[in-house]
């Protein structure tokens, strides 16, 4: 297996770009894209799923050294306007994507949910908001 390192973020934009079923969310499909910039603005006339980056760990496995277990974790943040319910729709798009590519992920073995926060959606300002955690792990073998 190689040992170069890859965009997780790009990779998981890729795929959520490429697998997306708008039927499955009201026949919209959100803007996805990565975010490098925490100031960036977005339009409230649109769903958005922002991909940012995350915690990054490489561990040794066993005795020698010579294969590691390299993880990246994204985060990844859900915003409508529309309604709870679309929200929800978005959440299970990005959910059901995940499970469908979670073997065989290239250059990655495995893409994984680890965990979920809680909804951050603010009804004051009619924003609703769910972010959530996307593991891309393999072993690397260096010998």
């Amino acid at each position: 297996m190689t040992t170069d390192i890859s965009d997780p973020v790009g990779i998981v934009v890729t795929e959520l770009t490429t697998s997306w079923l708008s039927a499955n969310t009201d026949n919209v499909t959100p803007v996805i894209a990565a975010i490098y910039d925490y100031k960036q603005t977005y339009s409230r006339n649109s769903d958005y799923v922002f991909i940012f980056a995350g915690v990054h760990s490489e561990k040794p496995i066993g005795i020698g050294f010579d294969s590691f277990d390299y993880t990246d974790t994204v985060r990844v943040d859900i915003r409508t306007t529309a309604s709870r319910s679309r929200l929800y729709k978005l959440v299970n798009e990005v959910r059901r994507i995940v499970y469908a590519k979670c073997k065989g992920l290239t250059p990655y073995g495995l893409l994984s949910i680890t965990e979920e926060n809680n909804d951050l959606s603010d009804k004051s300002i009619q924003l609703w908001r769910f972010m959530m955690n996307v593991k891309l792990w393999r072993v690397i073998q260096t010998i």
